[in-house]
């Protein structure tokens, strides 16, 4: 009959949520994570709640928190008077996470928008023929696209480079 245990060791509990033992490891190192003991050969062994720990730990720097920063964070809470101060923490913590992923949110909304006009900009250009500098130029002149305004993303591609890079210092360019 097959030995059930209740734990788990490093490498078991890193490919549950996808991690690598050192970074089990590392997160061990920092505090984040505590054995419950070891095992007669000496083998960290961690129990389910590990698992939560780890999965919160992986939400949060998802989120953009620097393993440092979640580090802090549980001393925060470790160190609060009581448990509604530690719980106080936690929320002002989640609601300044919060208000930076609504900013990031917005910003990744405003990218995409610029993709699909960019998009929805490039169909029509699809029956343009020519080589690509003179198509440059001819862009200028487009009549498919009157009255609009040309997206960034398709400006900037079409932007013409320095036909010879500076040369630095204001010097000459060195000829090989």
């Amino acid at each position: 009959m097959a030995e059930t245990r209740d734990f788990m060791t490093v490498g078991e509990l890193a490919e549950s949520v996808g991690k690598t033992p050192r970074a089990i490891r590392l997160y061990e190192e920092l505090g984040l994570l505590v054995p419950r003991g070891r095992t007669c050969g000496n083998y960290r062994e961690y129990g389910p709640e590990a698992l939560v720990r780890l999965r919160w730990i992986t939400h949060l720097h998802d989120l953009g928190l620097p393993l440092n920063e979640v580090k802090g964070f549980l001393d925060d809470v470790a160190e609060a008077e009581n448990a509604g101060v530690a719980m106080s923490k936690v929320r002002a913590r989640y609601a300044q996470t919060l208000a930076c992923v609504d900013a990031q949110l917005a910003r990744l909304q405003q990218l995409r928008d610029g993709l699909t006009s960019s998009i929805a900009w490039l169909t029509d250009c699809q029956g343009c023929e020519g080589p690509v500098p003179i198509l440059r130029d001819a862009c200028q002149t487009c009549d498919r696209h009157e009255g609009q305004t040309e997206p960034d993303l398709v400006r900037g591609v079409k932007a013409q480079p320095p036909s010879q890079p500076a040369a630095p210092c204001g010097g000459k360019q060195e000829s090989k």
